[in-house]
């Protein structure tokens, strides 16, 4: 699920900004030596020709037919990729992992009855969800 939800609600959709060294071409396009460039994270994983139905939510997309994780995961950068990803990768899997799990094992997280809630995502420097709020119950 966690790989999921870090697919379709990833907070950088850039990664870091890199300069090229020499000129080069990319899939027919020419990049001039010393051009600013950077990945683009939100579209890499909202790629359709990656992700059956990118804007659908499906963590089942990471296991293989035996249910297995699937270690491959093609496409999936929420932390850039290479040399220069993010140097705390590791640490914040785990992180994120460890305080979803103390926060699943202490509450239950409800929508409001009557309330709206949208999908719609803001995106500027980092990508943001329109306010909500959510009724938390201690289990």
């Amino acid at each position: 699920m966690l790989l999921e939800v870090q697919r379709c609600a990833n907070i950088a959709p850039f990664g870091m900004f890199h300069r090229t060294r020499r000129t080069t071409v990319i899939d027919g396009y020419h990049i001039p030596a010393n051009t600013t460039v950077m990945m683009n994270l939100y579209s890499t994983m909202m790629d359709p020709n990656v992700f059956e139905d990118p804007s659908k939510f499906s963590p089942d997309r990471y296991l293989d037919s035996n249910g297995d994780l699937d270690k491959r995961l093609i496409g999936w950068y929420p932390y850039g990729i290479g040399d220069r990803k993010c140097l705390g990768d590791n640490i914040a899997r785990c992180e994120l992992f460890v305080v979803t799990c103390a926060l699943l094992q202490r509450y239950r997280f409800l929508r409001i009855p009557g309330r709206s809630y949208s999908l719609e995502q803001t995106m500027q420097l980092t990508i943001h969800p329109e306010p909500y709020e959510l009724l938390i119950q201690p289990l």
